[in-house]
Order: structure tokens, then C-alpha cells, then sequence
């Protein structure tokens, strides 16, 4: 990532990254807007692939080169312009099926679905008030758990349904303790 550019560099063979001239693909993002995520993800309607989040809240899906756009999706909300804080993309989780999790700046949690006809957004959950900075996503023997941090150092932690369903229990919360004391989020 530099600025408002992403570079693929394939690294498929090793070679590819210590060959001293490993020229890099230049990804098709054609925005002027700063890139403020990242994430190469496989799905299971799309195979690899890369999704580049926005400073203006645009999410786009790319090919696994970064050449083809796939989807995109423009955050916005009904007659009025979202705040730079509202529109800021970080932290991009997958569950390497067919849902993706993008946090926001004023700390949202965005569940979309994905498959080879659509890239829609299914649910927000208010998570903090403070914005989100990293999502993790873990699946091990049946149970998948996400995991966000926001920029004060809370910790939330979700265990996701097996299935499709925007049902999800929250497992913990954890506060840094310098901040235990205060309320920085609905939970």
C-alpha cells in the first residue's frame, strides 16, 4: 500500500520475492481516495482474492491480481454525507466463505455477504464509540470467533453461527485497565 496505490506482488514461487528486481503489479484501483485496508482473503464463490478499503468508504473486491473489480460498495447513509470519521474503512476480516467484516472509524462493525452475483451489506453492529483499528477472524473444530480492537485498546470478542444467520453471542470484552473504569462503548 502507498497512498492511494496497492502493488500485488506474486509470491507464489519464492523466487518471486528474492529476485532483487521483483516488479510488482500495480492493483486496478483507480481512486484518488487513501487506501486504509487491506485484505487477500479466499472465498468460496471467488477463490483468492484481494478487497482494498477506502478513506471515503469505499470497499472494493478485486481478482486474486488485483486487476478485475468484482463488487464494490460505497458506504452512505440515506440524504446525508457521512462524517470522514463514519465513512473510514479498517480492519477487513473474512471467514473464507461467503461473509466479509469491515470495521469503520466511529466504530461500527459492517457484515456483508458475498457471492459471484452480489457483495451487499447484511448488518451493522454498533461495537464501540471509539473506531475500530483490527478485525481478526478464527475458525478451529466447528467454532468461529471474531475478534475486533478499537483505538483506546478494547477487546471484543464474538463467537459466529455455523450457519448464515445474523445471530452471534458475544463471548468477552476486555478493557485495557486504565480505561476499565470508564465507558467507551454500548456494551
Amino acid at each position: 500500500i502507498h497512498r492511494n496505490e496497492v502493488h500485488v506482488i506474486d509470491t507464489k514461487s519464492p523466487q518471486s520475492l528474492l529476485q532483487e528486481k521483483c516488479e510488482p503489479n500495480k492493483c486496478a484501483y483507480a481512486e484518488k481516495d487513501l487506501v486504509t485496508s487491506i485484505l487477500f482473503t479466499s472465498l468460496s464463490s471467488h477463490g483468492d482474492c484481494l478487497l482494498v478499503g477506502s478513506l471515503s468508504g469505499l470497499l472494493q473486491f478485486y481478482d486474486e491480481s488485483g486487476q478485475r473489480l468484482i463488487h464494490q460498495h460505497k458506504l452512505q447513509k440515506s440524504q446525508v454525507a457521512l462524517s470522514a470519521r463514519e465513512a473510514l474503512i479498517r480492519g477487513l476480516a473474512s471467514d473464507r466463505k461467503e461473509t466479509i467484516y469491515a470495521g469503520t472509524g466511529n466504530g461500527e462493525l459492517l457484515i456483508f455477504s458475498v457471492s459471484s452475483k452480489r457483495f451487499e451489506l447484511r448488518r451493522k453492529v454498533e461495537v464501540s464509540h471509539e473506531g475500530l483499528t483490527h478485525l481478526e477472524f478464527s475458525s478451529t473444530n466447528g467454532q468461529a470467533i471474531l475478534c475486533a480492537g478499537d483505538e483506546v485498546g478494547n477487546v471484543y470478542a464474538w463467537q459466529l453461527p455455523s450457519t448464515n444467520s445474523n445471530d452471534f453471542s458475544k463471548l468477552f470484552e476486555w478493557r485495557p485497565p486504565s480505561l476499565a473504569s470508564s465507558s467507551s462503548g454500548p456494551f
